[in-house]
């Protein structure tokens, strides 16, 4: 279902640039170089949005509520553009993505906005082997909760991170598997000092099959990061340990879970330890109907203003295909987040409720149409992050298959 802006206060990774250096070194080296084995996706969409999504708090003096941004009360139309491009012998595959999207308003074209992202990777080792590989990423994304009023400049946040990760499989049941990522995300901020963070991100996980469906394991993932924003500098880390179970049926029914907990400690807070976990599943009620459902709780950073926030949430759906060309697609869900801002003793809780239905039209293998309705709800303690949304929209996509 396309994305209705909406005010955001936890910041997605996004990136700007792709290393130029990087890029250039593999095309010389012929990762891209021959055409015959090029596999070229471009692909185009439009969106269409009528929003209403007024962002609401109560006067001081009256309790009366006022409409404090309405930027998102607006038609909002979005074109976006991009490619997928891989070349794949078996043994090694060398991929490069990006796309470009530019969003504009009818009514507050003061928020018009660009966005960019790409990514470069490279791995040797075919599915179902051991792996191993690099990748690149960069982006530049909209923050509409910082672009505050018609003078104030549209805010941009941007990142770049680099990727190495490897599986090892070493028996036909056995699995090892590793991965090392490190990011580093920049806001600015008109008339203030730019919030960003460094971090760095360790997994390592084993695993084993059991029959032809069943895979039990042991993961964990370890954070370090370094926080700069509100005058300070502050440092964090987080372990994360988990056992997992995972199910798959011949794609009739397919289940995994995973529980554990995470321990988060930063500068200026007493530190955060809390059970996490999650649970999917997928069940085929018959060759045109699945359902779905998830439930998800999780520790993580709370960037916009620093410290942790723990997520708890689920989502159900249902996805119905009665022909090969037609897919509608049902959706809710509820998501409950506790954050805790770092070097303050303050708090902030939200519910988010969402809900949405889209019905998608394959009309030929290069074109789709889809026509959506979508609901959003955010009550919270603080009146700056309330509002209550209501969506229609159509989409329009051109692909190669």
């Amino acid at each position: 279902m396309p994305q209705i802006p909406c005010p955001s206060y936890g910041a997605p990774l996004a990136v700007r640039w792709v290393p130029a250096v990087v890029l250039a070194a593999c095309l010389v080296s012929g990762g891209l170089a021959r055409a015959d084995a090029l596999d070229f996706k471009p692909y185009a969409q439009y969106d269409w949005v009528a929003a209403h999504n007024p962002f609401l708090a109560p006067d001081p003096n009256s309790g009366a509520l006022l409409l404090l941004r309405p930027d998102v009360d607006d038609k909002v139309s979005t074109l976006l553009a991009g490619f997928n491009l891989k070349r794949d012998t078996g043994a090694t595959s060398t991929y490069l993505s990006g796309e470009g999207r530019r969003v504009a308003y009818a009514t507050y074209d003061n928020y018009n906005h660009t966005e960019y992202l790409g990514t470069l990777g490279h791995k040797r080792g075919a599915d179902g082997q051991s792996q191993f590989g690099i990748e690149f990423g960069a982006a530049r994304k909209f923050t509409e909760f910082f672009t505050l009023a018609a003078d104030t400049p549209v805010a941009y946040q941007t990142n770049h991170y680099g990727r190495v990760f490897g599986v090892l499989r070493l028996a036909t049941r056995d699995v090892l598997d590793a991965s090392y990522d490190r990011a580093y995300r920049r806001l600015p901020i008109a008339g203030a000092a730019d919030f960003n963070t460094t971090e760095n991100l360790l997994h390592v996980g084993y695993g084993r099959m059991l029959g032809n469906s069943i895979t039990v394991g042991l993961r964990a993932q370890g954070i370090t990061g370094t926080y700069v924003g509100n005058g300070t500098t502050a440092h964090y880390k987080q372990v994360t340990p988990e056992v997992y179970f995972n199910y798959d049926r011949a794609g009739a029914l397919q289940f995994s879970a995973g529980a554990g907990t995470s321990h988060r400690t930063q500068d200026g807070t007493t530190g955060l330890k809390a059970s996490v976990g999650n649970a999917s599943l997928r069940y085929a009620v018959g060759p045109k109907t699945a359902l779905r459902v998830a439930v998800l709780r999780q520790v993580s950073g709370y960037y916009v203003a620093g410290g942790s926030q723990t997520t708890t949430g689920y989502t159900a759906g249902i996805d119905w295909r009665p022909t090969a060309k037609f897919t509608l697609l049902l959706d809710a869900g509820r998501t409950h987040g506790f954050y805790e801002i770092q070097g303050t003793t303050n708090t902030h809780t939200d519910d988010f409720d969402t809900g949405g239905l889209t019905a998608t039209w394959d009309a030929r293998p290069w074109l789709s149409f889809s026509v959506y309705g979508l609901l959003q709800r955010r009550a919270s303690n603080l009146a700056e992050y309330r509002f209550d949304s209501k969506s229609v929209g159509i989409s329009v996509r051109v692909r190669r298959p």
